[in-house]
């Protein structure tokens, strides 16, 4: 990894404000975050951090995509063929965030089916990861490795059963969760049963938009609801997510 150690405490999906962006970086890394991976949702918010921000000892990494939220209205002029762009411009750069809610309420299934094919072959096509939401949507991405294609996949925020991760998984897909599995109506036997189906290499976490400083907090609480050491946890979510990043 580039100017860090390949273990530690790994952000794999958070939202910092566009405008406080420098200063979640500078919080972060105070807090012993070694990594994180940004990841945008409409164009918007297709904006890098200004490198003078980004604290000494800190890596990040982003993807750019339009996320099901931002369906409601008409689609952005253009997006698709900016996005493509960013991607012939920096070959870091990721996709997502995307995905399926199919939440009453929502776009159109088959509109939100569309514009996630569009990232879907865009991840393919530049071999790049792809970070998915997903709300009662996961039977839908279920099929997608073998109809789409395979493609490094991330499930964000993922607080499912056991028995959907390791669905997942064997799909291929890379699992992130975050402050879900610390719900007080969920028991400690949750976590422990969700981190026992997901093979090692697989798991990572992150601190959607509370902000990156928190991530050693999410991670703690993992570990004492799970019976799985803190440094065991953070460097496996580290190493997963630079699989799932391809560094």
């Amino acid at each position: 990894m580039e100017g860090t150690e390949e273990t530690g405490l790994f952000d794999a999906h958070c939202h910092p404000p566009v405008s406080a962006a420098g200063a979640a970086l500078a919080a972060a890394r105070r807090a012993g975050v070694r990594a994180v991976a940004l990841w945008g949702t409409e164009p918007g918010d297709w904006i890098r951090p200004d490198p003078g921000a980004v604290p000494a000892g800190l890596v990040v990494r982003q993807g750019f995509g339009l996320h099901p939220w931002k369906l409601s209205g008409p689609l952005p002029a253009g997006w698709r063929e900016r996005l493509e762009e960013e991607l012939r411009n920096d070959p870091a750069l990721g996709v997502g965030e995307t995905g399926l809610d199919f939440r009453p309420g929502m776009a159109e299934r088959a509109l939100q089916l569309e514009v996630l094919r569009v990232h879907w072959g865009l991840a393919r096509k530049h071999d790049r990861p792809l970070s998915l939401h997903a709300v009662r949507a996961h039977g839908a991405l279920l099929p997608l490795m073998c109809e789409w294609g395979a493609v490094r996949a991330q499930v964000h925020g993922f607080e499912g059963s056991p028995e959907l991760a390791r669905a997942l998984c064997r799909e291929g897909f890379f699992l992130s969760m975050g402050r879900g599995l610390l719900r007080p109506t969920r028991p400690d036997s949750f976590a422990r049963a969700l981190l026992a189906a997901v093979p090692r290499g697989r798991a990572m976490f992150e601190t959607d938009s509370d902000g990156p400083a928190g991530l050693r907090a999410v991670v703690e609480g993992i570990a004492s609801r799970s019976g799985i050491p803190f440094g065991e946890l953070a460097d496996d979510g580290a190493r997963s997510a630079r699989a799932f990043l391809g560094f």
